[in-house]
């Protein structure tokens, strides 16, 4: 064989190796990056707007690094600005050190039942109807936000589908509102105050 094939050979053998080289490095580098983690938290319940999350709310969980962007690292302690469904990843932006009302807004609580409520949850907006002495109804406050909703025993109502027949209307576990904290204009609160025990709420989304 003469020297001049055998150089080929030789030059061959070394584009073959480096090309082999590239694709394995690149291949295992896809392979690292796809297979690193990284800790995110997800809620272990459904967590309601402006909820101040402890320890017992979250689960830290391990996710695939690619969906480490905008996720939260600390969440104890700091208050969600939107509600969070159960299982869903708490995401840096969803919270607050310290999230207070809109200027000219106020929270006020009101007494509601399976009827009046229209089985809203934390995060609907509604439009919030009174009744006079007379039986008529008016508009109270148009656009509400309902910051949370509460059952008879305090816990939190959850958004679910609801049951049919006799039972039409329970959230999951049988929870039904009994209390919901609204955020209104603070011009609203006395026509809401007035009309307390006759409050009905109008879920426009």
């Amino acid at each position: 064989m003469d020297r001049k094939r055998i150089l080929v050979i030789a030059v061959s053998l070394a584009v073959s190796l480096l090309a082999t080289f590239l694709i394995t490095r690149d291949a295992n580098l896809r392979y690292a990056t796809a297979s690193r983690t990284v800790t995110a938290y997800e809620a272990g319940t459904f967590l309601p707007l402006r909820s101040v999350l402890t320890e017992s709310d979250v689960k830290a969980v391990k996710v695939p690094a690619s969906l480490a962007p905008g996720l939260a690292t600390g969440v104890t302690g700091k208050t969600l600005l939107t509600t969070v469904m159960a299982g869903d990843l708490i995401y840096a932006n969803e919270l607050s050190a310290d999230a207070p009302l809109p200027r000219g807004m106020v929270s006020v609580s009101v007494a509601v039942n399976q009827s009046s409520a229209d089985e809203v949850t934390a995060g609907d907006t509604v439009d919030v109807w009174g009744v006079n002495n007379s039986g008529q109804g008016s508009l109270v406050a148009a656009g509400a936000k309902v910051l949370a909703a509460y059952d008879s025993d305090g816990n939190p109502v959850s958004p679910g589908v609801p049951s049919s027949g006799l039972v039409a209307g329970l959230k999951p576990g049988g929870h039904v509102a009994a209390v919901v904290e609204l955020m209104v204009s603070s011009g609203a609160v006395q026509g809401i105050v007035r009309n307390r025990k006759d409050i009905y709420l109008v879920r426009v989304r």
